[in-house]
């Protein structure tokens, strides 16, 4: 009896120790899908929030507006093509197309046909096409994505009158050296706004977001076409702005938009611009998009 009593207790306590063995790993295997799931939560909410954030900005929504007026479902469809972006292949796309036909490598002259106008060869045309589609098409993506956009320097020194070549050369080192050939921006959120119609009806909005750069968009308004948009290739600051604390205390974009709007009307203007550059840092500084993380 003592004998089959202890064998009874061995089996029993086999059996708890195989079904201990047996269980854990399923549930190490169940804790970790949990875990991968809330990650995956997680990360959606995370960008679900920072798509909100960027979408209830006055600027977005006014620019948005002037784009689909009371259409709501046409709007919402395009903001939900746009947030569909987001985690595409799209970017990759646009990275691809930004190392061939940037603004700065884009080659200056082009072949001109008779039949079809000016021509790109085929890898830089098809380039520039995916280029304007995204600062077209896809501007709200675009504007989304400025932190992982790399901007690029345009220099725009030229020789001054009687100026040697060596001394122009040193004027246009130190402008490199002093505000960096490429840039980042840290925020894809707008600080100022100012909209401005033509007489043709066409909206251009101004935007200054918080690291200090403008940036410009156009609505185009054609009665014959459907409403577009598209994004100014370059965007512009000054060597103040870069450098401010509080940057709505020092700039006032309504005033930059009026004063460079009425350029070319009055033989003050060049004057008035001289006196606006060098209050504001001496050089007007602009950047266009050359690659994206």
């Amino acid at each position: 009896m003592k004998i089959k009593k202890a064998f009874l207790k061995f089996i029993i306590s086999s059996a708890f120790v195989s079904l201990a063995l047996v269980t854990i790993p399923s549930y190490g295997i169940k804790s970790q899908v949990v875990s991968q799931n809330l990650d995956q939560i997680n990360l959606t909410s995370d960008l679900d929030l920072k798509w909100r954030n960027f979408l209830n900005q006055t600027a977005i929504t006014n620019v948005l507006h002037e784009m689909f007026g009371d259409n709501n479902q046409a709007k919402d469809e395009y903001i939900k093509s746009q947030f569909d972006l987001i985690n595409s292949p799209y970017a990759i796309k646009l990275k691809s197309a930004l190392k061939y036909a940037n603004l700065i490598t884009r080659p200056s002259t082009a072949k001109f046909d008779f039949f079809s106008g000016i021509s790109y060869p085929y890898p830089i045309e098809q380039a520039i096409k995916v280029i304007d589609e995204a600062q077209s098409q896809n501007w709200l993506w675009y504007l989304y994505n400025l932190t992982t956009l790399v901007f690029m320097q345009k220099s725009d020194f030229t020789r001054q009158n009687n100026e040697s070549a060596a001394s122009f050369a040193i004027r246009d080192n130190e402008n490199k050296l002093l505000y960096s050939n490429f840039v980042t921006l840290k925020s894809n959120i707008f600080i100022q706004e100012v909209k401005q119609v033509d007489s043709d009806n066409n909206v251009t909005f101004y935007l200054l977001n918080k690291d200090g750069y403008i940036l410009q968009i156009e609505i185009r308004k054609d009665p014959e076409e459907p409403t577009s948009a598209i994004i100014f290739g370059y965007i512009r600051t000054y060597p103040k702005l870069l450098e401010a604390n509080q940057i709505n205390e020092i700039f006032n974009l309504n005033k930059y938009v009026n004063l460079y709007a009425s350029f070319g009307l009055s033989s003050n203007n060049e004057t008035a611009e001289v006196l606006y550059k060098d209050f504001y840092g001496g050089v007007l500084l602009q950047y266009t998009a050359v690659d994206i993380d």
